[in-house]
This record gives C-alpha cells, structure tokens and sequence, in this order.
C-alpha cells in the first residue's frame, strides 16, 4: 500500500485492472487516479472515485499532460 500511496499517478487500462488492484490495495480520493478511456473511468466513479483524469487519446507518450 506504501509503494500505492507515494505513486505519482496509478493508471487504469480496464475495469478488470481496477477490480485486481482494488482487491489488493485501497483505492482511495487521496490518490491521483486515471484511465485509458471513459469506460474505465465510469467503473472507477462507480467505485466511488469521483475525480478520475482521462489519458488523452488514450495514449501513453501524453501521460506528463494528466500528471501537471
């Protein structure tokens, strides 16, 4: 959880990689959380995180655009 906790960013590719890391660890509003698209961000918010960023386009080399 430590490692989780001092991340910069913890990214989403699917809903099935929330429900893995969410198993494992607690997701929680004081970590910077984004996603792939609108479908994993959508099973975040039903999770209950509400401020999810989207990666734009989905593509990895704009990750730095969600981090400022």
């Amino acid at each position: 959880q430590k490692d989780l906790d001092e991340a910069a960013l913890v990214l989403f590719t699917s809903p099935s990689s929330v429900d893995a890391v969410g198993a494992l660890f607690d997701l929680h509003s004081k970590l910077k959380i984004g996603s792939m698209g609108s479908f994993t961000r959508d099973h975040l918010v039903k999770r209950g995180l509400s401020d999810v960023l989207i990666l734009p386009e989905g593509d990895f080399q704009r990750v730095g655009e969600i981090l400022c």
